[in-house]
This record gives structure tokens, sequence and C-alpha cells, in this order.
């Protein structure tokens, strides 16, 4: 235990914590207070420091030492300003404490949240970059590494560039994202392909790992074909993660109509890579098909 004016400094210590964590991260809401440890593994180890020291507060030496034995806080400047910052442990008796959750809670949510963050298979909803990547590779027939679309050259980044402005476009008017998105660039030289195909973090997990980027030649790829045969099942797998749903009001034979010319039109202007025919010709068979017959299964 503690004094109840060492408590209530470190309770006051752990608000300012809370309240640079909200400012850094505003998609951060803590309506369940317990949840504040999974929300800090998405910090870097120099935000999180960061935030720690932001949010110190000069202590009356009397509560210093009872604090720092029980490694409830820390020293947060070498300089000798007097400030100290609030530690992990510090948050976990606040919460024990001040908001009434056990240890023991605290331990098993984290873990809890832990399975779901490090789940093998994550079913959650596509992102609208996450439908835009993965229909443009699907047609651009990006099945294997050798028909993997590279960005390392500046032919491929302005072909895959102006792909991804039509099928937004396409993806908009049929309303499978919302049309307020955009494409935006990037100040520090990068290139919008290159910022898309980069940050698709969750995708593996979101497509059974048949999504590949090789990071030494910028390469991305479904993996979903294997010696020159496509496997159907795959692909349908793919496009029934990417439409996971149906819609009544779209006339789906003019959606892939439209997509298929984007295909025929762009596919060959890539260069560095080989597209087998045949692998061309099952796929716009399994997309027709798909949105011909299959994606009328998904009413509910």
């Amino acid at each position: 235990m503690i004094s109840s004016s060492a408590k209530t400094e470190l309770f006051n210590m752990y608000l300012s914590f809370i309240s640079n964590v909200k400012t850094q991260k505003k998609t951060i809401k803590l309506d369940n207070k317990n949840d504040i440890f999974i929300h800090l593994l998405k910090f870097s180890k120099n935000t999180f420091s960061k935030l720690l020291l932001e949010s110190s507060l000069y202590l009356n030496q009397d509560i210093v030492n009872e604090l720092l034995q029980k490694k409830y806080i820390q020293i947060a400047s070498y300089e000798g300003l007097g400030k100290y910052a609030i530690t992990l442990k510090g948050i976990s008796y606040v919460l024990s404490e001040n908001e009434n959750i056990s240890y023991e809670q605290q331990f098993l949510t984290y873990l809890s949240k832990l399975d779901v963050e490090y789940a093998i298979i994550d079913s959650t909803v596509f992102s609208w970059k996450e439908k835009l990547a993965s229909i443009t590779l699907l047609l651009m027939f990006c099945t294997s590494e050798t028909s993997a679309i590279r960005l390392n050259n500046s032919i491929n980044i302005e072909n895959l560039e102006n792909i991804f402005d039509q099928i937004l476009n396409i993806l908009k008017k049929y309303g499978f994202v919302d049309k307020k998105v955009k494409i935006k660039s990037i100040a520090r030289g990068e290139s919008r392909a290159s910022a898309i195909m980069s940050r698709l973090y969750h995708l593996p997990r979101k497509t059974n790992q048949y999504y590949i980027s090789t990071v030494s030649e910028s390469g991305y790829y479904f993996n979903i074909e294997k010696e020159s045969i496509l496997d159907d099942n795959k692909l349908n797998f793919l496009l029934k993660r990417i439409f996971a749903s149906f819609k009544h009001d779209i006339d789906y034979a003019r959606f892939n109509e439209e997509l298929l010319n984007i295909s025929q039109r762009y596919y060959p202007r890539f260069i560095d890579r080989r597209v087998n025919p045949n692998v061309l010709i099952k796929t716009n068979n399994i997309f027709t098909n798909f949105f011909s017959f299959n994606i009328y299964k998904r009413k509910r």
C-alpha cells in the first residue's frame, strides 16, 4: 500500500498520461479503461517515451521515494528538474485501486486482446485501400512471384497510379467505397502507389496469407498460382473477401465489364514480369462467373 497523498499524485499522473495518449492517437477512445495496455502496443518506443515525458509531473519529494521504491514512477529527466513519469506498473496499480479492475482481470483482458491482434486469420472487413489494392492485383493477374507488380521503376509506378485512380472511381460509382475517400499525395516524395502498397499491414491475415510483398524488389502479388495453374478456390475466396456482402441496387454485369476493360488495357503495360496466358483466361472467366452467379449467393 502507499499513502493517500502518493495515491492521489499517481492518479493525476495517470490522467495526464491518458490525456496525452488520446491526443496523440485520436482513434483511441478508451471507453473500456482496461484496453490501455493493448493500445500502447501500437506506439513505437520513441513515441511511447515521448508520451511518458510529456505527461510527467513535478512531485513533492515526500512521496517520490515511496513511489520509486514501488516502481510506480520513473525519473523523467537526467537534468535534475524533479519531474517524474508513471510506469506501466503504476498504470496497473491505478486501474486496480482507482478503477476497481483487478490485476488478474487486467492480465486476462490483455491476453484476450493479443489473441485478436495476432490471430492467424483476420475476418474484419477490408478497408477501402485493401479493396482497391486487392482488386487491382487480381485484375492485373498478379497471381505468382513471376507475375508480381514491382514498383522499382517509374513505368510500373505510373501505370499502377493510373489504374488506382480508375478503379477507385468505379468502386465509388457502385458504392463499394465511400465517395469521400481519395488517394493522397505524399509530401516526402514517395509515390502514391508505393504509399498504398507498402502499408497493407493487415492484408496477409485477411487473405489467409495469400497476399505477398517482397520488400527487396517492392513486388506485390497474391500467391494463388502453382506451377502455372491458377487455384480457382483461392481466387473465389479472395473475391468473396473483397465483396463481402451483396448489394441489391448494383448491375454486377456492368460492374464486371468496367473492371475487365481496365484489366485488358493495362495489364500488358507493366514491365519486368510474365503473365501466363492460361491464368489470364481463367481469371477473366472466374471474375465473370462470380459477378454473374456467385455474388447472388451472398444475399442476406
